[in-house]
């Protein structure tokens, strides 16, 4: 966790003014100057759908969340908003980003209901991917987010 002025000094190519949270080698940088509680999660959820895309034998998960959020009519929102924003995103970015944000939101309890549902289909993918980065599988995603799926 980092203030505004730290990240400025240790890493000048962030814009502390729009940037919450970052990951930079592998680790979330948290702007405590901006941040909000999903932020972190945001963040961390990025490294999840890392691992997805990176190992071949999960990346059909990945390619299956892209699509999945894709197409429920919150997920369109939000990538039509995103793509408005970033100009220079490729789709699958806008659609991670997209997915990353909702899902944050999710767990948090920030979607309307209704929503949710997408996120039942989602449980196993985000699952298969903590099997890997922690080397033990996690069967309850609620308690290790600390709020309920």
């Amino acid at each position: 966790m980092l203030t505004s002025s730290e990240i400025v000094e240790k890493y000048p190519d962030i814009d502390v003014n729009t940037t919450k949270a970052f990951v930079r080698d592998g680790k979330i940088f948290i702007n405590t100057t901006l941040a909000e509680v999903t932020d972190p999660l945001h963040e961390f959820t990025h490294i999840i759908l890392g691992v997805l895309k990176a190992n071949p034998e999960l990346s059909k998960n990945y390619e299956q969340l892209m699509y999945i959020v894709s197409k429920t009519e919150e997920g369109k929102r939000k990538i039509q908003k995103l793509r408005d924003i970033y100009t220079e995103a490729s789709e699958m970015d806008l659609m991670e980003e997209a997915f990353v944000d909702l899902f944050s939101r999710h767990i948090m309890g920030e979607l309307k209901p209704g929503f949710d549902n997408l996120f039942t289909s989602v449980d196993k993918y985000i699952k298969d991917a903590t099997k890997i980065i922690f080397n033990n599988p996690i069967e309850d995603l609620g308690s290790f987010y600390g709020s309920s799926i």
